[in-house]
């Protein structure tokens, strides 16, 4: 009978691997031993084969599970063989720091959390690309613009956590945008861009102290055709600062409806008339 058991783990036939202190493969091997009832010990004749031991002697192992197949064959050529696995594990955390300890970011035009991360500095011994991250704190953004704590730290593919690092965020807004209650009403003519801004400004409270304004609408193409048009108003002012207002325009051009129902007066009064002398015609026969 032949046996054959690697010592350290007898029972799971699992070799768990320090990613940066791998044993070597003459070690893994040395954990075996092998006897035949009536020939002793034949642990000299055990063969050994894994990619792991091509991976060691070139230094690129990688973090997975290699197999590992190991064989031992008697005097009277009666084999066994079985199949274990030698498991490489990291087990060393990310460390974390950051370009800046403050950070100034507009609301309007970054996203807080891509901002972020690209402060942060990752130094790990094997991962090269880092995609969970946390950020504790980051929800009190949606507030809005004020200064904010944020400590961030990151995990390694093999779920180890960095430490953590504390950033403070300066958050502001460059663009600020509303919606006007108060739409514009028309009747009976199409406004120019001049005329629908005094309109706008006569129906919102905004500061006046603008540079330019500059109004986008679909009504600007079309003004004498009825309907509800969406329009956008932006006022620049001279720190950079903008102030977008969305608005509704009602065009009910209620003079072109008027017109519509004399025409259909008109044609319902001739058809009338007609009707009228065809049956005095029809009497004056008879």
């Amino acid at each position: 009978m032949i046996q054959a058991h690697a010592e350290e783990e007898i029972y799971t036939h699992v070799h768990i691997v320090d990613y940066d202190n791998p044993l070597s493969f003459n070690e893994i091997k040395a954990r075996y031993t092998s006897y035949d009832a009536v020939e002793g010990n034949l642990t000299d004749r055990l063969i050994f084969h894994s990619d792991y031991e091509q991976d060691y002697l070139e230094n690129r192992l990688s973090i997975k599970s290699y197999s590992l197949f190991v064989s031992v064959t008697n005097s009277k050529n009666k084999t066994i063989e079985w199949e274990d696995e030698i498991s490489v594990r990291d087990f060393t955390a990310p460390l974390l720091s950051t370009k800046e300890k403050e950070i100034y970011i507009d609301l309007s035009k970054e996203n807080p959390q891509e901002t972020l991360v690209s402060y942060l500095i990752i130094s790990d011994n094997y991962d090269t690309v880092f995609e969970h991250f946390i950020f504790e704190g980051l929800e009190d953004i949606e507030q809005g613009a004020g200064t904010y704590s944020i400590r961030c730290s990151t995990m390694d593919s093999s779920g180890n956590s960095s430490n953590e690092v504390i950033l403070i965020l300066h958050c502001f807004e460059t663009i600020q945008r509303h919606i006007a209650s108060a739409p514009i009403l028309i009747e009976n003519k199409a406004l120019s861009s001049n005329e629908l801004l005094a309109l706008f400004l006569q129906n919102n409270t905004i500061d006046t102290a603008y540079q330019e304004v500059q109004i986008q609408s679909s009504y600007l193409d079309t003004p004498l055709k009825q309907g509800i048009y969406q329009a956008e108003f932006t006022f620049n002012y001279a720190d950079g600062t903008q102030q977008i207002y969305q608005c509704k325009i009602i065009n009910t051009l209620t003079i072109e409806k008027k017109k519509d129902d004399k025409i259909i007066y008109i044609s319902l009064s001739c058809i009338l008339l007609l009707g009228c002398i065809g049956v005095f015609i029809y009497r004056k026969r008879r």
